[in-house]
Protein backbone atom coordinates (compact mmCIF):
# COMPACT_ATOMS: atom_id res chain seq x y z
CA UNK A 1 0.00 0.00 0.00
CA UNK A 2 1.26 3.54 -1.17
CA UNK A 3 -0.79 6.19 0.13
CA UNK A 4 0.33 9.91 -1.09
CA UNK A 5 -1.36 13.40 -1.54
CA UNK A 6 -1.61 12.26 -4.88
CA UNK A 7 -1.84 9.10 -7.11
CA UNK A 8 0.76 10.38 -9.12
CA UNK A 9 2.99 10.61 -5.90
CA UNK A 10 2.23 7.45 -4.36
CA UNK A 11 2.69 5.60 -7.99
CA UNK A 12 6.26 7.39 -7.55
CA UNK A 13 6.54 5.83 -4.48
CA UNK A 14 5.88 2.83 -4.81
CA UNK A 15 6.94 2.00 -8.57
CA UNK A 16 10.18 0.30 -7.80
CA UNK A 17 8.60 -1.75 -5.20
CA UNK A 18 5.72 -3.02 -7.69
CA UNK A 19 8.28 -3.57 -10.74
CA UNK A 20 10.57 -5.82 -8.03
CA UNK A 21 7.38 -7.76 -6.76
CA UNK A 22 5.22 -8.45 -9.24
CA UNK A 23 7.30 -8.09 -12.47
CA UNK A 24 5.79 -4.81 -13.83
CA UNK A 25 3.93 -1.70 -12.19
CA UNK A 26 0.70 -2.69 -14.41
CA UNK A 27 0.39 -6.12 -12.49
CA UNK A 28 1.47 -4.59 -8.95
CA UNK A 29 -1.23 -2.11 -9.43
CA UNK A 30 -3.98 -4.91 -9.91
CA UNK A 31 -2.98 -6.32 -6.63
CA UNK A 32 -1.97 -3.42 -4.24
CA UNK A 33 -3.55 -0.42 -3.07
CA UNK A 34 -1.87 2.70 -4.32
CA UNK A 35 -3.05 6.33 -4.03
CA UNK A 36 -4.57 9.14 -1.95
CA UNK A 37 -6.48 8.02 1.06
CA UNK A 38 -10.20 8.68 -0.32
CA UNK A 39 -9.04 6.11 -3.03
CA UNK A 40 -7.60 3.28 -0.34
CA UNK A 41 -10.93 3.84 1.41
CA UNK A 42 -12.63 2.71 -1.51
CA UNK A 43 -10.81 0.08 -2.60
CA UNK A 44 -10.70 -1.46 1.32
CA UNK A 45 -14.56 -0.71 1.30
CA UNK A 46 -14.74 -2.95 -1.45
CA UNK A 47 -12.92 -5.59 0.03
CA UNK A 48 -14.79 -5.50 2.91
CA UNK A 49 -18.39 -5.59 0.89
CA UNK A 50 -16.93 -9.07 -0.70
CA UNK A 51 -16.61 -10.54 2.55
CA UNK A 52 -13.05 -9.90 3.58
CA UNK A 53 -12.86 -10.10 7.25
CA UNK A 54 -9.09 -10.07 7.50
CA UNK A 55 -6.79 -7.73 5.01
CA UNK A 56 -3.11 -7.43 5.64
CA UNK A 57 -1.46 -4.22 4.78
CA UNK A 58 2.31 -3.74 3.65
CA UNK A 59 3.17 -0.39 3.37
CA UNK A 60 5.44 0.62 0.71
CA UNK A 61 8.03 3.26 1.48
CA UNK A 62 12.01 3.15 1.11
CA UNK A 63 12.85 5.03 4.40
CA UNK A 64 11.72 4.58 7.93
CA UNK A 65 10.68 7.40 8.93
CA UNK A 66 8.57 7.30 5.49
CA UNK A 67 7.10 3.89 6.72
CA UNK A 68 6.43 5.35 9.94
CA UNK A 69 4.64 8.48 8.42
CA UNK A 70 2.58 5.94 6.12
CA UNK A 71 1.51 3.78 8.94
CA UNK A 72 0.29 6.94 10.61
CA UNK A 73 -1.79 8.64 8.44
CA UNK A 74 -3.26 4.70 7.21
CA UNK A 75 -4.26 4.49 10.70
CA UNK A 76 -5.81 8.00 10.99
CA UNK A 77 -7.09 8.83 7.53
CA UNK A 78 -7.99 5.09 6.02
CA UNK A 79 -8.68 3.08 8.59
CA UNK A 80 -10.61 5.82 11.21
CA UNK A 81 -12.41 6.60 8.46
CA UNK A 82 -14.06 2.84 7.72
CA UNK A 83 -14.21 2.56 11.43
CA UNK A 84 -16.31 5.31 11.80
CA UNK A 85 -18.47 4.71 9.24
CA UNK A 86 -18.77 1.06 10.61
CA UNK A 87 -20.23 2.56 13.56
CA UNK A 88 -22.19 4.92 12.16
Amino acid sequence: MAIEDTPEEALRVARRSLEHFFGSVENGLKRTIVGDPQEAIERLRAYVKAGADHIELRILAHTMEHYLSTARRIAEEVIGEIREAELA
